[in-house]
């Protein structure tokens, strides 16, 4: 049976800690998993958590992850996947110590995580895209009051995939709990905009899937794959697309809110609706009568 460890070890806490403290770290971090685990394996994997006996002596939680049974529409290797899972929250961790708790540009946040992700090779926009959803900040957040508030714990660690993931100290917990939320609310940290009647100028284009076509749009160069139904209909049944030709459609543009410049970046595009082929005008040579 494929399986892999997280491991949460209390610092200074003997072999003791409150009850309230071990039920709901493992509520927390059960949840945090399954979380990452749908998103990461689009709902087509279930993974078991079970949980090892304490040593005595010490106080380390140790969480096995085990894949149950396996329906998935990838060919990553079992073991590979537990392990990513593992990475994801660890980078989650870091992200959220570094930043507080607070949503991060994707920018900023992929320089700090391309660091750490030569071996792991874990999807770092997806990661990034996990750790600004609140729910998994709150979570995180939850999880560092309540260890702040068991006068047994003096830090926590969080080791998995073979290394340590993250430490936090007992003086770093207070700065750590982050309850903003009801702020974030007034910016979303992803947003979707749809431009009506949008005119796209075809500056290339590949009828292979998930290729993407370039387009000029509002005199901004933007590119995409091209993936509407009625669209690939027009092309299956021989319509002809050249560079020059303009498409007249609805065009879905996902913005991501940055923080530094309080602003929303275009990131990206998406045809939910083709109205119309515009074939390029025909120059024609002026003809002069005698």
């Amino acid at each position: 049976m494929k399986t892999e460890s997280l491991i949460i070890k209390f610092q200074g806490a003997g072999n003791q800690i409150d009850a309230e403290t071990l039920i709901d770290t493992l509520v927390i971090h059960g949840g945090l998993i399954q979380n990452i685990n749908q998103v990461y394996g689009d709902g087509h994997r279930k993974i078991e958590l079970k949980i090892k006996a304490i040593e005595k002596g010490s106080f380390e939680i140790n969480m096995e992850l085990v894949e149950g049974v396996f329906r998935s529409l990838f060919s990553r290797d079992s073991v590979a996947y537990l392990s990513a899972l593992v990475t994801i929250l660890g980078f989650i961790l870091v992200l959220y110590k570094r930043f507080k708790g607070k949503p991060v540009a994707e920018d900023e946040a992929t320089k700090i995580l391309q660091k750490d992700n030569s071996s792991a090779s874990v999807p770092i926009n997806l990661t990034i895209n996990i750790y600004n959803n609140p729910d998994t900040r709150q979570q995180v957040s939850k999880f560092i009051k309540i260890a702040d508030n068991d006068s047994n714990v003096a830090g926590v660690k969080l080791f998995g995939a073979g290394k340590e993931l993250v430490k936090i100290d007992k003086k770093e917990f207070a700065d750590l709990i982050y309850d903003d939320f009801d702020k974030e609310t007034e910016k979303e940290t992803i947003k979707h905009v749809i431009a009506k009647d949008a005119y796209l100028r075809i500056v290339s284009l590949s009828f292979e899937s998930k290729k993407n076509w370039e387009f000029v749009f509002s005199g901004f160069p933007i590119k995409f794959p091209v993936q509407d139904e009625a669209l690939s209909m027009l092309i299956d049944n021989g319509m002809r697309f050249a560079k020059g030709d303009s498409i007249k459609a609805d065009l879905e543009i996902t913005q991501e809110y940055d923080p530094k410049c309080d602003a929303y970046r275009n990131k990206k595009y998406r045809i939910v609706k083709f109205i119309e082929h515009i074939p390029r005008p025909e120059h024609r040579s002026l003809e002069f009568a005698e």
